[in-house]
């Protein structure tokens, strides 16, 4: 199983596509670990609102609300909460092809040497995904 940890600071307006690109993906065999480094935003109530249907899709959703301590800070806490073999770590305004985490784990288990594999990206506009 892989890990994903992905820290959000008032991304309330950006966390949706990511969320929704998780529930697309052709690999539901992982854990998203989200941590909320403090946000004043909606944020938490959009994380709150969807998570009852990611539980359904995915192996595991972990949502931390913690004081604000930085991105490091973040990341470091959603450490403590993994539980997968392979780790992934996400930004918030990150979106990902469907097929992207089975890709990445096949990878991995095809090469049992490699330290760690990773993929290319897209560059897109907020406003147009495609």
């Amino acid at each position: 199983m892989i890990s994903i940890i992905t820290a959000t600071y008032n991304r309330g307006y950006i966390i949706e596509n990511l969320y929704h690109s998780l529930q697309r993906q052709t690999c539901h065999d992982f854990e998203w670990v989200v941590i909320d480094d403090g946000s004043n935003d909606n944020t938490d109530r959009l994380i709150q609102t969807e998570l009852p249907n990611l539980k359904k899709i995915l192996s595991d959703v972990k949502y931390i609300k913690k004081t604000n301590g930085g991105l490091g800070s973040a990341i470091n806490e959603g450490l403590k909460y993994f539980d997968g073999e392979f780790l992934l770590l996400l930004d918030v305004d990150d979106v990902l092809l469907k097929e992207s985490i089975q890709i990445l784990v096949d990878k991995m288990n095809e090469n049992p040497d490699y330290s760690y594999v990773y993929g290319n990206g897209y560059y897109v506009k907020e406003n147009n995904l495609d």
